[in-house]
């Protein structure tokens, strides 16, 4: 956790920033959500904005800092957290994001449904997915690599539509995660963006996950798109992980052949299967509400002392 804290700090290369002054910068940018914290409390300003989701992702960010308040004593601070789907690049600020690829400058903030809360009659309760997952042992397995979601995504419409190797469904249906398990690997792309909610869940279950990740190295990134849970699992180890740059991934059939390299590879030693398989599920245990907030208080803690102006 230390060195992935770290390396989200160094991104700054020893600036300090004076962003007490937020009126305007909410004014120009109303995906941003300021957050204050004063003697173990907290205040939160942003700006009306249309986008749907917006209000939603606040609350669960509030959230966060409701639980994180009742554990943890904070220093006093304030930040800027983006609640859109992409990270801030607009400006020279240090901003929280859900998301930051490598090479780019910004600090991870876990997606909110890590929590169990409810907003507008939409529940969410990662714990009890969580232990279903766990649970969950199907009456057979098929020995495919399995995906489905919605088509959010021009490479996830490319896969399901060119290649029927891979039992990939875009469609609307609603099937529960945990049931993912009747399949035997478990393949993840991103959605609008080149990161992922589901992957926490995909690492509850005893299968093998493919993680298929891409940056644009036109933009400055050199690497995959970072979550506040990737400290915890080692790619190539508990899972596999293939990155490309989105100049490359455009060759569907390149990632096709590696996918399938992969699985030919595993299917082949089935001890390399079992090994991979068990790391995840031995990390998967910190994978908690707990842990989520260890990680955000230690966080905050080193970008006040590091980052902010005293």
């Amino acid at each position: 956790m230390k060195r992935f804290i770290n390396s989200q700090i160094d991104s700054f290369n020893n600036k300090k920033y004076d962003i007490s002054d937020y009126h305007n910068i909410l004014e120009k940018y109303p995906l941003l959500l300021f957050i204050k914290i004063k003697n173990n409390k907290f205040e939160s300003h942003h700006i009306q904005s249309e986008v749907k989701y917006i209000e939603q992702r606040i609350a669960g960010v509030k959230s966060i800092f409701k639980l994180l308040l009742e554990i943890y004593k904070l220093p006093d601070t304030h930040m800027y957290i983006y609640v859109g789907d992409m990270y801030f690049w607009e400006e020279d600020l240090p901003v929280f994001c859900w998301s930051i690829p490598i090479g780019i400058q910004g600090l991870i903030f876990p997606n909110p449904d890590i929590l169990n809360y409810n907003i507008k009659n939409k529940k969410y309760n990662f714990d009890k997915v969580k232990k279903k997952c766990k649970k969950y042992e199907p009456s057979g397995i098929n020995n495919d690599i399995y995906f489905i979601g919605k088509p959010t995504s021009d490479f996830r419409i490319s896969m399901a539509s060119k290649y029927s190797l891979f039992d990939i469904d875009i469609s609307e249906k609603n099937i529960p995660i945990y049931k993912f398990k009747k399949h035997k690997y478990l393949l993840d792309f991103s959605g609008r963006k080149s990161w992922s909610t589901r992957l926490k869940y995909l690492f509850c279950m005893d299968r093998m996950v493919i993680r298929v990740s891409e940056y644009n190295s036109s933009r400055g990134e050199k690497g995959y798109w970072r979550q506040w849970f990737d400290y915890i699992f080692e790619q190539n180890k508990d899972y596999v992980h293939l990155v490309y740059d989105e100049v490359d991934i455009i060759n569907i059939t390149k990632v096709k052949n590696d996918i399938l390299d992969k699985y030919n590879i595993s299917e082949s030693k089935y001890i390399d299967y079992k090994n991979m398989v068990d790391c995840m599920n031995y990390k998967s245990k910190k994978l908690n509400i707990k842990n989520t907030l260890k990680y955000l208080y230690r966080l905050i803690c080193s970008y006040t002392k590091h980052i902010l102006v005293d």
